[in-house]
Order: structure tokens, then C-alpha cells, then sequence
């Protein structure tokens, strides 16, 4: 049940019914510890989503549960993306995708490999995102029948078509992990869809009104559920915007800086959106420093 609630992104009546049964001895409690670490790191307390994950790797290597090692490594090098310590992300992505073959969890693969694939595509290596990583998790999903995974590595896939400005192929994907997203009611993978589908068209005039309408869902779907990735970059995205297009500025005041410092790009973003807003208000001192 508490997956079921984690995969729906139902994140804080995951972390109550995860706090509940975290403090039950049963076989399972490992399992629930690190289902409990993903849902703190979802909901942007990565230092109890760290802690808890560590103490999962402890318990998995002394009961030598190569699953649950490989699944906490996934996460924490999911944690280590998140800071921007992308070398390390990818050693533990490595070190998952290792476990999982070794014992044949073809669902752990499928995320290593599906991250691994991200890290490509922040070293702007697209070709070999989508063809080394993305496609093959995408296969490893479709085969175990994961809807959740299935859309995410379709969004993967058509945030690459955006990069290369083939916006046509870009939306098609974007299109097929919503309906997908949608058909199992998934409110994270919502929220995403609404984020990656705002770069599905060219940022001309009536797709700037498109991102805006879009980012604008994503932020407030995210804040519904309490997912922090899902807020920091549709509130990023936005001041982008806002910045690109000064029309739109009087609308930023509404976003709130905290929003903007969860990652190591977010703090990065975060000092930029200060800095912009004193340039609006032509405190120049302060812009500048």
C-alpha cells in the first residue's frame, strides 16, 4: 500500500503510513526504510532521506540483501545528482546497476540505467542517452509492465528531442508519458509531464503562453503534494521566463526564494532570482553583489 501511495505521489500519506510501519518489526522493515528514504528524498528532506539510506546499505550489507544494497545505492546516488556531485551520482548508479544484473533485478537496472542516462545527458552526450540508456530502461519497464518508469523514460526521451529543437517528436513523447501518467492517476509524474511539456514547443509567442500556463500546473501540483524537485524547477523555469519576458515580471513577487534552493543548481538559481529581483526594483549595490 505505501508504494502504491509513493508511486501515485501521494508523498505525505506515504511518510505517515511508512512512519508507522518503519516502527513495526516485521521481515519487511528494510523495505520499508528505504521506500520511507525515497519518499523523504521526493519530498526534499534529503538529509533523512541520506541517513535513512545509509542505514538501509548497513542492514543490507550485513544480511547481504544484494536488492535492497543495490536499491539504496540507486538512491543515494540519486541524492548525490541532486547536490551536483555528478561523478559520485554516477559511481553509485555504477555500483546499482552491478548489484541488480548480478541478481537479476531487472527493476533496480532499469532505474540505474535510466539515471545513467540522465548523466549522459547532462555531459550533452544525447545520442548515447537515448540509445545506450534511456531506450534500453525503457524496454526493461515495458517489460515488467512499470507504468511509472515506462513515462518517465518516455519524458527522458522527449526532453532530448526538445534539445536538438525537434519539437515535433519532443511533444509526441511528452504526450504519451501523460496519458500514461494520467491513466494511473501517478500526481508526481503529473507534475513532471506539466514541467517537460513546457519545452515541448518553440518558445515563440503562443508557446511562451504554453510554458507559462504549464510551468504554472507544475508548481501548483507539486506544492499540493509536497514534491520539492517538482516545485524548484517549475519555480526556476518560471523566472527564467520572467526574465526572458519582462511583460510577465509583476507575476514574480508571487514565487518565494526558498523554493529555488533545495539542489546545487537550485542555490545557484536561487542566488540569480535575488539578484534579478534587485535589478527590477533598481537597487543596483545589491544586484550586483
Amino acid at each position: 500500500f505505501a508504494q502504491t501511495l509513493l508511486h501515485r505521489g501521494e508523498l505525505r500519506k506515504a511518510q505517515s503510513v511508512l512512519d508507522r510501519l518503519v516502527g513495526a518489526d516485521s521481515v519487511d522493515r528494510s523495505t520499508h526504510y528505504v521506500t520511507l528514504a525515497f519518499t523523504h528524498y521526493y519530498l526534499g528532506s534529503l538529509d533523512t532521506a541520506t541517513k535513512l539510506a545509509n542505514e538501509c546499505l548497513s542492514h543490507a550489507q550485513l544480511s547481504a540483501d544484494t536488492v535492497l544494497l543495490a536499491r539504496c545505492q540507486n538512491l543515494l546516488g540519486l541524492i548525490a545528482f541532486h547536490h551536483g556531485r555528478y561523478d559520485t551520482a554516477r559511481e553509485y548508479q555504477n555500483n546499482s546497476l552491478a548489484l541488480a544484473r548480478a541478481v537479476g533485478s531487472k527493476q533496480v537496472e532499469a532505474d540505474a540505467v535510466r539515471q545513467l542516462g540522465v548523466l549522459k545527458w547532462y555531459e550533452g552526450r544525447f545520442d548515447e542517452a537515448v540509445s545506450g540508456f534511456y531506450e534500453p530502461a525503457l524496454a526493461l519497464y515495458r517489460e515488467l509492465d512499470d507504468k511509472v518508469g515506462e513515462a518517465t523514460a518516455l519524458s527522458n526521451i522527449g526532453l532530448i528531442h526538445s534539445e536538438g529543437s525537434d519539437y515535433q517528436q519532443s511533444l509526441k513523447y511528452q504526450l504519451e508519458a501523460f496519458r500514461v501518467r494520467s491513466q494511473i492517476g501517478d500526481q508526481r509524474g503529473l507534475a513532471d509531464s506539466y514541467y517537460f511539456l513546457s519545452f515541448a514547443l518553440p518558445p515563440m509567442l503562443k508557446g511562451r503562453a504554453f510554458m507559462f500556463s504549464y510551468l504554472t500546473r507544475s508548481l501548483e501540483v507539486s506544492t499540493a503534494i509536497g514534491y520539492a524537485w517538482g516545485r524548484e524547477v517549475a519555480a526556476r523555469s518560471l523566472l527564467l521566463l520572467f526574465r526572458e519576458h519582462p511583460e510577465l515580471a509583476p507575476q514574480l513577487d508571487s514565487f518565494q526564494d526558498s523554493v529555488l534552493s533545495l539542489s546545487g543548481e537550485g542555490k545557484l538559481y536561487g542566488v540569480w532570482a535575488k539578484a534579478f529581483r534587485h535589478l527590477r526594483h533598481q537597487r543596483w549595490n545589491e544586484a550586483v553583489h
